[in-house]
C-alpha cells in the first residue's frame, strides 16, 4: 500500500489531496487524476489568493510506500 500525495509548486502538500491506502497496480491512475484534476483546482485557488501565477504543470506527486502500522492505523 502506498500514500499518493500531490505537492504545489512550492513542494507543500496539497493536503486534501492526499490519497491513502493506494495499491501499487492503482498508483499510476492515482497520480494521473491527481495531476489533471486536482491540481489545476489547486492551482487556480493559489492563484486568487497570491500575487504570483500558479500553474498545474508546476505539480508533481510523491507516492510514500505505508509501512503496516501505518496502515492498521488509519483503518481504524
Amino acid at each position: 500500500m502506498n500514500q499518493v500525495e500531490l505537492l504545489d509548486a512550492n513542494g507543500y502538500v496539497v493536503a486534501t489531496a492526499t490519497q491513502y491506502c493506494v495499491p501499487d497496480a492503482n498508483v499510476a491512475a492515482v497520480e494521473a487524476r491527481l495531476l489533471a484534476d486536482t491540481a489545476p483546482k489547486d492551482a487556480a485557488e493559489q492563484s486568487r489568493y497570491s500575487e504570483r501565477r500558479y500553474y498545474a504543470s508546476e505539480y508533481r506527486t510523491r507516492v510514500v510506500p505505508m509501512t503496516v502500522g501505518a496502515v492498521l492505523a488509519k483503518a481504524a
